[in-house]
């Protein structure tokens, strides 16, 4: 994986899966950063995953179970 490259990103929450195809904006030995970003309070915080078990590092929680996960590339 690397910068600009496409990659499976998944949500995952009650009982239904949408997939979607994202752009790696950064790849670093601990975590790939997508260009997809979310709003907060002071502005845009992109999506980050764990690169070895591909969940979602800054995942918002809204009490529905919602997650979000990679699909990792061998």
């Amino acid at each position: 994986m690397k910068k600009g490259d496409k990659i499976t990103m998944y949500f995952d929450c009650m009982g239904v899966t949408s997939e979607e195809q994202v752009t790696i904006k950064e790849v670093t030995d601990k975590e790939v950063i997508t260009e997809d970003y979310y709003d907060t309070e002071d502005g845009e915080e992109n999506f980050r995953f764990d690169i070895k078990t591909g969940k979602c590092l800054n995942q918002r929680d809204f009490g529905f179970g919602g997650k979000r996960r990679i699909k990792l590339t061998t």
